[in-house]
């Protein structure tokens, strides 16, 4: 019989362990962590994603395979997804054949076959999840969190706004997992200036109508105490139909659980050894996703929580203060975290599920940054996890040291895991270990952070394909103050904009740029990178748009081609050209375009930059295409007669 390690036990039926598969549990609720909720289903768990009390969602009973987990050992990734995630959510909410289906669908968007495979380096084993559509670890959870969300949404005829903030990571990884989805609005909050260009681009080309990006001029907490607040104004969460995409989503946390039982019967087929992993954290929901395999009965000996100098895991793990300190920009932007949103979770274990405790707790956190645990719950954490700090010093050595005498290349994140490993070796002795294995999560792709890999190893990683045909389009964002009311005003504006039809879009090639070889620039470096953004002035409802102007060789890259959507007739158009140094961008000139010299007849040529203090003389290559209207006398394009006022007649071909 199949029971279950509970919070509350409750016996429930199941087959044998030798069944084809394991059996559907008849009941599954979820409760806050801070005790606000309870009696939730899943699908409720999911939408829900910050409680309303604030706290976190969890299942009421996590589930024990220890008697039966052996005959998951030959499943492919997708089949074993099925039979994790089939416990944690009842038949009827899905059914066997629907969840199969979208098990199989979420991970056929992988281009390896074993979804996450696992590679022996040295001693130590780096479990790669970068083989998904955006090379990060979050691909595992997001492409069947987009999928579960169309599911729900297609069988209530539901509308839904999601709403996440990113170190970098996530934000890609959800928008391409939500792009396109019928009924689905996306924004995702990204702190400006503290992601990599890679990542960046990522995100914001990405030009599929349902997405809307944004930047933050703050921090990644920032952008994340944003989308707690939104989220905790109740009102505006139901207006809304906020539902999360960050790890506070119980559904993200579920889905990598399965990474952890898949990579442990990779190594040890006949289920006959015992296994560490060390995980490079920032939110800790990665590690989360490895404590609940633990809990469910994967035979783990030690989790290792891996930080760079955003360290307050760590320094929790060393003395049980989880104190909140300035956050740290690194070379290893996506754990540049100040406060680890999951940790409350486990802090709900390791407070002996007491949910009163721990609301006191999250309270007094909130208003002095500090937390405190007793002498016995230290010693209960340090059982339950070990940890290790990163400096940059550290990871750049051993980005150098990897690629050197192992002719592997790291990203700076997983070389925070990969570390964490060599500082604990000598006190763990896992080589003396018999039948023990000890793997690093391998977070992202080395090419999302060529900036400094290259630093480090003297050459630039080998990107993707996929990756390196971002690099070039024109992207669009908006950037936003530090401010809760500026992203809602935003949100409440997309949801209720007039039709498309009502807004004409007006179409633009940015074909490149001169002059700007008398910028700090040295060919063939990556020093800097100008690039150009382009918005409409005074207009933060229009879409703004962002594409380099300049290419590795000095030449000017051709035929950006870029929208603004919102534009109506009388606005002016700003660009806006910067040299991007690696952490900080230079603003080099800006030029203003008035609609009457290109609207609706078009313009191409040459417009000079307003000199921004570098002391260059430069030009920005311009194309707008004229705007096709209707023949006859009435005006069919701006529709508010704002022509009239302007030109004193309407448009006309």
């Amino acid at each position: 019989v199949l029971g279950f390690r509970a919070l509350q036990r409750s016996s429930l039926p199941y087959l044998s362990a030798s069944s084809e598969m394991a059996p559907r549990p008849t009941s599954v609720s979820y409760i806050s962590t801070r005790g606000g909720a309870s009696g939730l289903t899943f699908e409720q768990a999911v939408y829900e994603g910050l409680a309303p009390d604030g706290g976190l969602m969890i299942p009421e009973e996590v589930p024990d395979v220890s008697s039966m987990w052996k005959a998951w050992a030959t499943l492919s990734f997708h089949e074993l997804a099925f039979e994790i995630v089939s416990l944690y959510c009842t038949e009827a909410e899905l059914p066997t054949k629907d969840l199969r289906e979208l098990m199989k669908r979420s991970y056929g968007t992988f281009s390896h076959a074993d979804v996450v495979p696992t590679v022996k380096v040295g001693d130590l084993h780096i479990m790669e999840l970068f083989h998904g559509p955006t090379f990060a670890f979050k691909d595992v959870a997001l492409q069947a969190l987009g999928n579960l969300y169309e599911y729900f949404l297609k069988r209530t005829s539901k509308k839904l706004t999601v709403l996440g903030a990113t170190s970098g990571d996530t934000g890609g990884a959800a928008i391409y997992g939500m792009r396109g989805k019928e009924n689905v609005e996306c924004f995702i909050l990204f702190p400006e200036g503290r992601v990599s260009k890679v990542q960046q681009q990522q995100m914001t080309t990405v030009l599929d109508n349902n997405v809307h990006c944004i930047a933050v001029k703050g921090t990644f907490d920032d952008c994340q105490d944003i989308v707690k607040a939104l989220f905790g104004d109740l009102a505006f969460k139901r207006e809304a139909c906020l539902g999360a995409v960050n790890s506070i989503n119980w559904a993200r946390i579920m889905f990598q659980i399965t990474y952890y039982f898949y990579t442990y019967y990779r190594l040890f087929p006949h289920c006959d050894g015992t296994m560490s992993f060390s995980v490079p954290t920032g939110n800790f929901g990665d590690i989360l996703a490895g404590y609940y395999a633990k809990r469910m009965g994967l035979p783990v000996k030690n989790l290792i929580v891996a930080t760079n100098s955003n360290d307050i895991l760590h320094r929790f793990f060393e003395s049980g203060s989880y104190d909140k300190h300035p956050v740290q920009a690194t070379c290893s932007p996506s754990m540049d975290i100040g406060i680890s949103s999951n940790f409350e979770r486990y802090l709900f274990y390791l407070f002996g599920n007491d949910a009163n405790r721990l609301a006191k707790a999250m309270s007094g956190f909130k208003t002095t940054g500090k937390l405190h645990v007793s002498e016995a719950e230290l010693a209960q954490a340090r059982n339950d996890f070990l940890s290790g700090c990163a400096s940059e010093d550290a990871i750049m050595g051993l980005l150098k040291v990897w690629d050197t005498q192992h002719g592997y290349t790291l990203d700076p994140h997983t070389a925070c895991g990969v570390h964490a490993v060599n500082v604990l070796r000598e006190k763990m002795k896992w080589q003396d270990i018999p039948k023990h294995e000890v793997v690093v999560l391998g977070t992202a792709h080395p090419a999302k952070f060529n900036d400094a890999v290259c630093k480090a190893i003297g050459r630039q990683p080998v990107m993707p394909p996929a990756l390196a045909a971002a690099q070039d389009l024109a992207a669009r964002f908006e950037v936003l103050p530090n401010s809760a009311n500026c992203v809602r005003e935003v949100i409440e504006r997309v949801l209720k904009r007039a039709p498309a039809s009502q807004a004409p879009t007006l179409r633009m090639v940015i074909c490149g740029a001169r002059g700007l070889r008398d910028a700090d620039w040295v060919p063939g470096t990556g020093k800097s990178d100008p690039y150009c953004i382009c918005e409409v002035l005074a207009r933060p409802d229009a879409t703004k748009v962002e594409t380099p102007v300049i290419n590795d060789t000095c030449n000017p890259t051709w035929d950006h081609e870029a929208e603004i959507t919102g534009f109506q007739p009388g606005d002016v158009l700003v660009f806006k050209v910067y040299d991007k140094d690696v952490g900080k961008s230079d603003f080099l000139g800006t030029v203003s375009l008035e609609s009457e010299k290109f609207y609706p007849g078009g313009f191409e040529g040459e417009v000079p930059l307003a000199d921004g203090g570098k002391g260059i003389e430069a030009f920005l290559k311009l194309k707008i295409p004229s705007v096709p209207v209707e023949s006859g006398s009435s005006c069919s394009i701006c529709y508010t007669g704002l022509c009239l006022a302007i030109f004193g007649k309407p448009h006309k071909a």
